[in-house]
């Protein structure tokens, strides 16, 4: 039995190979705009939504499909699928399959997009593919307007290439360092140096990820390797806290080494922030040359602390998940439901906000915690050890003092708004 597991080396281009990776995650950015802008096209073409009366005048609101057959200049703009409807007189849904077909005719029709790894491009299909299929399953649940549709990206901003080990990438190692490989990338001149290790024997190499973060060049690898985790003896309980401590074992306070001094660099880097954008605020433009590079120097002194406090919350939490697993025969994590209780206190214009500044602090110091990333932990090395994990959402957390906060903000901010009408 075999496991899948991602890691992440540090990736060393030279200039001129970092150049390349940069000109190629724009491609994929791009390609992920026109691939769901393609989506949107389609609704757009064939479903039309509509209002009408009836003969009492009530009102309503529906959808119909028009053109029900989309087979018009489909070569011409090479389109090589066929939007027929389903069984639903719907039209059928623009799958990771036909958006690969038409992947392969932008790589026949244009030479620039041959230099990139075919299977770069389809991933990225596969990806957009399971974001809309996410989306809908979040919208059926009752998501609403949290269902996460997919949104469309910055290509300079976009910040992966992905690749798979079938064609276009490689990883060598190098014999002269343990930690030493050699990444080979189809449309990257020669070989680039990594660094990082195993912990143990891979069996199969599936996909890895060129990553631009941070200001860095980073390899995510996932792999297929043996188990290595050996579970304990002991039936615990994790409860998080949030609050008081990070969690409970057993009704034992414990706190990740490390996940203090990771919110420490969190509020250092937010700090940093905060006198950069009001040195240099938004639309504000460059006295000088000088003022340009300074400006970039900030950024990228922030983003090095920011990139340097996920890696060290990463590791807190993997060290302490791993000695969780090493203790347990049987695990129960007893979990808040955080996005519920760390939704912003500024309000829109039906719902005002109240105690902005102090729920905000609240909000961000819970998700600085990293919750859902340790249950994540903690669900897949339980499942590599072999024991049982059950994920239970607490119904009243103590991370709900924010709400509560906000509550009681309005509910002062209404008594004196009716203290001033009864004085008036």
């Amino acid at each position: 039995m075999t496991y899948s597991r991602r890691y992440t080396f540090a990736l060393y281009p030279l200039p001129q190979q970092a150049e390349a990776l940069h000109r190629q995650r724009r491609m994929i950015g791009e390609l992920w705009n026109a691939l769901l802008q393609r989506h949107e096209d389609i609704r757009r073409r064939t479903v039309q939504r509509q209002i009408w009366f009836d003969a009492s005048g009530k009102r309503h609101v529906g959808e119909t499909v028009h053109n029900p057959r989309w087979v018009t200049e489909r070569y011409k703009h090479g389109e090589r699928h066929v939007f027929e409807p389903d069984e639903t007189g719907k039209p059928k849904r623009f799958t990771a399959y036909d958006m690969q077909n038409e992947i392969t005719w932008l790589a026949n029709s244009l030479p620039e997009w041959r230099e990139l790894s075919i299977w770069s491009a389809h991933r990225t299909a596969q990806l957009l593919d399971r974001a809309f299929k996410a989306f809908f399953s979040r919208a059926k649940n009752g998501g609403g307007a949290a269902s996460g549709y997919p949104r469309f990206k910055r290509a300079a901003d976009h910040d992966g290439i992905p690749h798979r080990f079938a064609s276009g990438c490689k990883v060598i190692k190098d014999t002269r360092h343990e930690r030493s490989w050699q990444v080979a990338l189809k449309g990257v001149p020669g070989e680039m140096h990594a660094r990082g290790i195993f912990p143990a024997e891979v069996k199969k190499w599936t996909d890895a990820n060129v990553l631009w973060r941070d200001g860095s060049w980073w390899l995510s690898v996932a792999v297929k390797m043996a188990p290595r985790r050996t579970p304990g003896r002991g039936t615990l309980t994790v409860r998080l806290d949030l609050i008081d401590e990070f969690a409970t074992v057993n009704g034992l306070p414990e706190t990740p080494p490390g996940l203090a001094q990771a919110m420490l660099l969190d509020e250092r880097a937010d700090e940093m922030l905060q006198e950069h954008d009001l040195r240099w605020p938004r639309g504000r433009r460059f006295r000088d040359d000088e003022d340009r590079r300074e400006c970039r120097s900030s950024r990228r002194d922030i983003a090095r602390i920011a990139g340097k406090a996920a890696r060290v919350r990463r590791h807190a939490l993997h060290t302490w998940t791993a000695r969780i697993i090493g203790r347990a025969s049987d695990l129960t994590i007893v979990a808040p439901p955080v996005r519920e209780n760390t939704r912003t206190p500024r309000g829109d214009e039906r719902q005002w906000g109240a105690n902005v500044a102090v729920v905000s602090g609240l909000n961000r110091n819970t998700l600085q915690q990293a919750p859902a990333m340790a249950v994540a932990m903690l669900r897949y090395k339980a499942e590599e050890a072999g024991i049982r994990c059950d994920v239970v959402t607490d119904a009243t957390p103590d991370i709900a003092v924010g709400r509560e906060l906000v509550a009681a903000g309005k509910q002062l901010r209404r008594a004196r708004r009716e203290l001033k009408e009864m004085a008036a």
